[in-house]
């Protein structure tokens, strides 16, 4: 086995030219293929996370419904005593705090909030410091985007995890005063672990006269989601955001926690105005009719449940199909132009070193010999080869590339240079290999 090491070495030193083209060749290959696992994953795990949103259940949108006509009506459902007037359908969130959303024939409020809460633990380190992408960040602001999910939301979205467990329905459910259990993004992974605790500075309850309060609210990490995982800024727009360095933050129902107990109920809030009902239209009509037994005038109902609305259209577009298809054809591409320098190069590599396997032959070698070397030749390259991606991976990326890309085109490679080894060779006569002059060309 030696001897058969040492000749595919020789001959790939004899040709240099050859053996860096072959290299660089199947480099590229790896590399785009490489990028298009990596988009394709990313694709089916934005997929998946679109249709655990969009396969729930009994889920209704709560649409403002009022008309121009009906505004005045509207404007006379006071709340207090002077100017502090309100529409009715900004007062009957009160009363979904207050009775409960089981009144009207509603099972749930399903919350999906993407709110800022800083991070006491990772303030002023610049990987963390994000806001949303319509929300102007101030001077002296160091805010993490959160999300915040109701239990409808959090218990049916599948969040791919990379380490620990996803959320469950205790994570949601009674009264504790134990930290809230909270899923982290990738880049927390590299600074935590399992465990840890951190310190959201939440809203304190507004007193007049002073200025605005926080107040701090403790969190536990059970579990790390995948890197580059995207998940939904809010489930109207549909716009896409890279929660590496974000938290996901369950709404429980703690009593002290009077900034999440009124998230959870607050229907009509931007973000929030989803909910679970079995009767959609027999909800419209409660609401409806207790409003005009408050003294509502208007001739049509104000709020209206209607299916979710996103389009799997708009989330395509966002999550790069037509960059995938891009990347399939340049990965089909660069492999048939890889496999195609390949089987030129055994050609080359049989009529440069012709001779070498014909003393080869002469002291007992066959064909399948000589195969055997220029596979090995071949497998060399291939190692040398994935040896550059892995460099220039780490340096680009900040990761490791995926092996299974090695693996898989390694052994289409290594396959057809074994066939084409073996068709190229049996083409030629053993004068070939035997005679030495220029005849033998």
């Amino acid at each position: 086995m030696r001897t058969f090491y040492k000749s595919a070495l020789r001959d790939l030193v004899k040709n240099p030219v050859l053996s860096m083209l072959l290299i660089l060749s199947f480099g590229s290959a790896m590399v785009m293929g490489n990028l298009l696992l990596d988009n394709f994953e990313k694709a089916l795990r934005t997929d998946a996370f679109f249709r655990s949103v969009m396969d729930m259940e009994d889920l209704y949108q709560v649409t403002n419904a009022w008309t121009l006509a009906d505004n005045e009506a509207l404007m006379k459902m006071e709340q207090g005593e002077g100017e502090w007037r309100k529409p009715y359908a900004i007062v009957y969130e009160e009363r979904f705090s207050l009775y409960g959303p089981g009144r009207y024939g509603v099972d749930e409020i399903a919350n999906y909030v993407t709110i800022h809460f800083p991070v006491r633990e990772v303030r002023g380190n610049p990987d963390f410091l994000d806001t949303l992408a319509y929300m102007a960040q101030e001077e002296g602001m160091e805010a993490n985007t959160q999300l915040l999910l109701g239990k409808a939301f959090g218990l049916s979205i599948r969040f791919p995890i990379a380490e620990g467990r996803g959320l469950k329905l205790e994570d949601y459910e009674g009264v504790s005063d134990s930290p809230l259990n909270v899923l982290a993004g990738w880049d927390y992974r590299s600074i935590f672990s399992l465990g840890d605790r951190l310190t959201l500075e939440i809203p304190a309850p507004y007193v007049e006269g002073k200025p605005p309060q926080t107040e701090p609210l403790e969190v536990r990490i059970v579990g790390f989601l995948e890197k580059d995982l995207e998940i939904l800024e809010g489930l109207r727009e549909g716009r896409l955001l890279n929660a590496d360095n974000k938290l996901i933050i369950p709404l429980r129902g703690d009593a002290q926690q009077d900034y999440l107990r009124t998230l959870k109920y607050s229907f009509l809030s931007e973000g929030s105005n989803y909910m679970i009902t079995k009767d959609p239209q027999g909800a419209e009509a409660r609401i409806l009719a207790e409003a005009k037994e408050d003294g509502y005038e208007g001739k049509e109902k104000f709020i209206r449940l209607d299916p979710p609305n996103l389009e799997y259209r708009g989330y395509r577009e966002l999550s790069n199909e037509k960059s995938l298809e891009n990347y399939k054809g340049l990965f089909a591409g660069s492999v048939a132009i890889s496999l195609g320098i390949a089987f030129f190069s055994i050609s080359l590599l049989v009529r440069k070193n012709h001779k070498t396997y014909g003393v080869l032959m002469l002291c007992g070698g066959t064909r399948l010999s000589v195969t055997r070397i220029l596979v090995l030749e071949i497998t060399l390259l291939l190692m040398v080869a994935w040896s550059g991606v892995v460099v220039y991976w780490n340096i680009s990326m900040g990761s490791w590339p995926d092996i299974r890309v090695f693996l898989m085109y390694g052994t289409v490679v290594v396959l057809l240079s074994l066939l084409s080894s073996l068709l190229i060779l049996r083409s030629k006569k053993p004068q070939y290999f035997i005679r030495f002059d220029g005849m033998s060309r």
